[in-house]
């Protein structure tokens, strides 16, 4: 389910329902997996394992081909991505089933590729605007979509997990992190009848 939530936020990101994408955005994914793969360390072939962030969509192949594709550079202006944190069913009401989930969204922004100057609350008011955050939606097969989310520090721990190039988290670059709890209800059509029983959610998706 997680999947799905991080492509709908990623959707309502790049192609929001009013108004441009936003201008700080430039390489926006749903939900990550953290892919191993190994590099050359020293002149005598021996090699030592790095660990990045891939799209979860991403094929073997596609990993192998561009491993990178969510790593820092001095010629992208911001990397925004999605970390599962995990569901939990919850009971909204007789007989209503309900789900938590939670979210860490992570964004690594380059001040020199942005226009104008950083400006870390201006950001976050548009990111939590476009992804509609503030107020109660519906997005197939989610209905009753409320979401809350805290700021969490922004220092290069946001990345420890990964082989990042230590320049690139620290000043001038900057990191922002958010955890995003959602609370939610599945569509009627995610359910087999006549027992409750949840269907796989891809046979209920519409994008």
């Amino acid at each position: 389910m997680n999947e799905a939530l991080a492509a709908l936020y990623a959707r309502r990101l790049t192609q929001p329902t009013q108004g441009e994408p936003l201008p700080f955005l430039d390489r926006v994914v749903g939900l990550t997996r953290t892919y191993q793969t190994r590099v050359p360390n020293g002149p005598d072939g021996e090699t030592r394992a790095v660990f990045f962030p891939v799209p979860v969509a991403f094929t073997a192949a596609e990993c192998e081909a561009d491993p990178r594709y969510l790593v820092p550079d001095q010629h992208s202006a911001s990397i925004l991505w999605f970390e599962d944190g995990g569901t939990v069913p919850v009971l909204e009401a007789a007989n209503v089933q309900g789900w938590i989930s939670t979210l860490r969204l992570k964004l690594w922004l380059n001040p020199e590729r942005l226009q104008g100057a950083l400006d870390m609350p201006a950001i976050l008011n548009a990111l939590d605007r476009a992804m509609q955050l503030r107020y109660q939606s519906h997005a197939p097969p989610f209905t009753n979509l409320r979401a809350t989310y805290a700021q969490l520090p922004g220092g290069p721990e946001v990345v420890s997990a990964y082989s990042y190039e230590t320049p690139m988290v620290y000043p001038p670059y900057a990191l922002l992190h958010l955890e995003i709890k959602t609370r939610f209800l599945l569509a009627a059509s995610c359910y087999n009848a006549p027992l409750p029983t949840l269907k796989p959610l891809d046979a209920c998706l519409t994008y």
